[in-house]
């Protein structure tokens, strides 16, 4: 085969496997853009999670503290 013909497909095969390589590394990207977003979302409900466990232990003692003063005046 000649250098002529070669050439332009080697060319050719090459520029479209940097463009499947650019496809890639977008997806990937946003992959981990959305990853880190769920990441985030998790902290915070997980946050709120033990801040809600932490006020239903303290009213869960107010309630105790208050059925208790209750039997004690019957």
């Amino acid at each position: 085969m000649s250098e002529n013909i070669t050439r332009p497909t080697l060319d050719t095969l090459l520029e479209r496997i940097n463009a499947v390589g650019e496809e890639m590394r977008a997806g990937f990207t946003a992959i981990n853009d959305r990853l880190n977003r769920i990441e985030s979302l998790a902290s915070t409900t997980r946050g709120e999670m033990l801040s809600m466990r932490a006020d239903f232990t303290e009213m869960q003692t107010e309630f105790r503290e208050v059925r208790a003063g209750l039997k004690q005046s019957a």
